[in-house]
């Protein structure tokens, strides 16, 4: 009886000294020393003997975690979230919002390295894990962004079927969660009207129409989000010969980047399709260039030029779009 008792009290030492060590390692990670919390919970897999068992596989799954944010490559830093997100999508009762923020972060190294199967299976895994979930509140925001970015990657890949059914998903429940008069309600919106371009010409006008009224209402802190509105649905007007919107948008373009011209986070924020032009600037030339032709005014059309091409002279640069 004594050694059984000796055998229970070992075994009670173990699982104590396991848990404070599993304790220790969720602290690192917290305090982001990543190779510390590597080298613990690989200790703590050499002392398991259950290597089926759910709590190895999440040290696993932690362990590549880690791994990841001392990766130093794109390359490493998308392996070790693959295998991360692989051991966490078979695991049950896992923790809703690491799942989540997971599988958010492996799509955002998807993107960067331009990785079009994966992107597909990685939102596709999570839009059917959320719908799996208890409809709250927090839930029903990651379904807005889960539908805007398969919208978004169907276009991409030109599935326009898919695309239009992701983004008219992604537009109800936007709506429905943050409101019409949101950015997110905004974004979608604009994006439907680049798909219809493709699909059905007659809805275009429809949603870059809402996309720019909203955005004129609700005003965003990014200046250059209701200017690059501004300059998206000028492309559309011209398009469609709408000659009285192009006049009246004109102006509103003008009066926009005379306000904003010299605010520095108009004029110095660059953006992924803008990483070295400047954007305002680039966009604004641009447009009046376009403008000044189409009324034959042709020296407002060179000093636009003129201006436009200065933007592009700083330097030996590859402008691989402006």
């Amino acid at each position: 009886m004594k050694y059984i008792v000796l055998l229970f009290f070992i075994g009670m030492q173990f699982l104590h000294s396991q848990s404070s060590e599993l304790k220790q390692a969720d602290s690192l990670a917290l305090e982001k020393k990543f190779d510390s919390e590597v080298a613990l919970r690989l200790k703590i897999l050499q002392e398991m003997e259950d290597t089926t068992s759910t709590s190895y596989k999440v040290q696993k799954y932690k362990v590549e975690y880690a791994k990841y944010h001392l990766a130093t490559s794109d390359e490493a830093k998308f392996d070790h979230l693959k295998k991360s997100a692989e051991i966490l999508r078979k695991l049950d009762n896992v923790d809703v919002e690491e799942r989540i923020h997971i599988e958010k972060e492996y799509f955002i190294a998807i993107q960067n390295l331009l990785k079009v199967p994966e992107a597909e299976e990685t939102l596709l895994s999570l839009k059917d894990f959320l719908l799996e979930q208890e409809e709250t509140e927090e839930i029903q925001e990651e379904l807005v962004y889960v539908y805007l970015e398969l919208g978004r990657f169907y276009l991409y890949v030109r599935n326009y079927s898919a695309t239009e059914k992701y983004l008219l998903k992604s537009y109800a429940l936007s709506k429905q969660v943050y409101g019409r008069n949101s950015e997110e309600t905004a974004e979608t919106a604009n994006l439907l009207a680049i798909a219809y371009s493709y699909i059905n010409m007659g809805e275009v006008l429809k949603y870059a129409d809402e996309a720019l009224e909203i955005y004129e209402t609700i005003r965003p802190d990014n200046l250059l989000v209701l200017f690059q509105q501004y300059f998206d649905n000028y492309q559309i007007y011209r398009y469609y010969e709408e000659k009285e919107k192009i006049n009246v948008l004109y102006e509103k373009i003008n009066d926009y980047y005379k306000e904003h011209q010299h605010t520095p986070e108009f004029t110095t924020l660059r953006t992924i399709d803008y990483n070295i032009l400047n954007p305002g600037k680039s966009m604004y030339y641009y447009l009046r260039l376009q403008h000044q032709l189409s009324k034959g005014n042709l020296e407002e059309a060179q000093h636009s030029f003129d201006e436009f091409i200065k933007l592009m002279l700083s330097g030996k640069k590859r402008y691989t779009q402006i």
